[in-house]
This record gives structure tokens, sequence and C-alpha cells, in this order.
């Protein structure tokens, strides 16, 4: 950075002097320790306005599939909200408990650094809490 004297001695930055350098970021954390998430909602309740969920996938830091599985939703599907969801009331067929795949992604989720998108709406969800310093939110 160029360095200019300005008024009475001082040093001072001029915009136009600042060169730029190309700076690289280092994730300071191992690729096993990083995972993404998505999840899928359904509606339920009065016209389906409230979210539960349905669908909950994991992929690892190089994009395989760690967790893919429907979920049940615990309450009666309003609205199935294929357009965006993709889930439709045949998904459900194979879909598991609730509480299992709650128990399930937290185990996984373990000291993981946690990817995604709208992350809060995912660990609401989810019921289960989220921990800023564990996550990387794209919608931020």
């Amino acid at each position: 950075m160029k360095k200019v004297l300005g008024i009475g001695g001082k040093r001072k930055h001029r915009p136009t002097d600042i060169v730029a350098e190309k700076e690289t970021v280092t994730l300071q954390t191992s690729s096993k320790k990083v995972v993404a998430i998505d999840c899928e909602m359904v509606g339920v309740g009065e016209k389906g306005r409230m979210s539960a969920l349905a669908r909950v996938s994991i992929v690892d830091y190089n994009g395989a599939v760690v967790y893919d599985k429907f979920v049940k939703p615990q309450e009666r599907v309003m609205d199935w909200r294929t357009f965006v969801s993709g889930v439709t009331p045949a998904s459900m067929k194979n879909a598991i408990p609730f509480k299992q795949a709650q128990q399930e992604v937290a185990e996984l989720l373990k000291d993981q650094l946690v990817v995604g998108h709208s992350l809060r709406h995912d660990f609401q969800a989810l019921l289960l809490p989220l921990e800023p310093h564990r996550v990387r939110d794209t919608a931020k």
C-alpha cells in the first residue's frame, strides 16, 4: 500500500493509492469436519401455513451423500408443497419417525461445521439448537 504524507506530515491513505493484493483464504478445519444440510418441509396446521419436517439430506465436504431420509411429519399434512419440496404422499411410504430422524441428524452434526441456506429454518424443523459458531449460512 502506498502511503501519502498529508497536512502536518501525518500519513494518510488515498483510495486511489491502494493497490489490491490477491489473498488466499484457508478454511481452518478438516474436510472431514464439514457437512452441508438441507431440509424439506410440508405444510401442516390450519391451511398448511406451519412447516413440518419431511426430508433431511446431508452431504460431506466432497458432496457424497451422508444422509438422505424422508421423515413422517407428526401432524396431518395439509399442503405437500411438492412444487418446492419434491415431497409427495408416496414419499412417506418408507419415511422414518421424526424422533428417529432428529436423533440420527443430531449425531451426524455433532462436532461438524454445518453449511446450508437459511439454516435457522432447518434447525427449527429438526427442533435442534442452532450453534452460531458451528454454522456457515449462505443466506447471510
